[in-house]
């Protein structure tokens, strides 16, 4: 049958070509926009990630000066994982791939899961030393769970989001657990957790 010189059947053709197209530009444009969304988070993972090392170097400063051996295995310790962030962070923005953003959430799955591990057998004369190192460090690990958590969650085990979220649950106030913090906000946080706590243990911190 045929209608103004069409017929129903290349009607229909026509049809499906054009639902077909739209559905594949609306494909391409989440897929664009996902990409996006992974460039931003990990473009202001960058900017925090000098911050963190920083921090990592400053835990030194918290300690007694005869625990100094100590305070540097920690810092090496915390650095050493940190690294291989930077590392993922650099590969990827040098070549945005799946490949290379994969080795981005896998660097900052290890990071979060074994930061606090570096205290393990750490036993310091003071205790309150302890616990100024241990905030030091929760305040890194919170850092990379919120990247992580900014991130598609498809890429990550079911083990390390749940133990991820028992983290952000546990934190005093949630703190952290909103959008990533910029560099200043970042240091604002160490001043204030760290420092501030420090200081009610007259102890010295350098404020950043």
């Amino acid at each position: 049958m045929h209608q103004f010189g069409i017929s129903i059947d290349n009607k229909f053709k026509t049809f499906t070509a054009i639902l077909l197209l739209c559905t594949m530009s609306m494909f391409l444009m989440g897929q664009t926009s996902c990409n996006n969304s992974v460039s931003a988070v990990i473009t202001k993972l960058s900017a925090d990630l000098p911050v963190l090392e920083k921090q990592a170097d400053n835990i030194i400063t918290l300690v007694d000066p005869a625990e100094l051996p100590l305070a540097n295995q920690i810092s090496s310790g915390v650095n050493a994982l940190l690294k291989p962030v930077a590392d993922a962070v650099a590969a990827y923005q040098a070549n945005p791939s799946t490949s290379t953003f994969q080795k981005v959430v896998s660097a900052l799955d290890a990071a979060s899961a074994d930061l606090p591990g570096v205290l393990t057998g750490i036993q310091f004369a003071n205790p309150a030393t302890l616990t100024l190192v241990t905030v030091a460090i929760d305040g890194i690990v919170a850092v990379l769970d919120i990247v992580a958590s900014q991130l598609p969650q498809s890429a990550f085990p079911v083990v390390s989001k749940t133990n991820r979220g028992m983290r952000m649950a546990a934190r005093p106030q949630k703190k952290f657990t909103g959008p990533i913090p910029t560099p200043d906000e970042v240091r604002a946080n160490w001043n204030t957790s760290v420092c501030s706590l420090a200081a009610a243990h007259d102890r010295s911190c350098p404020v950043m």
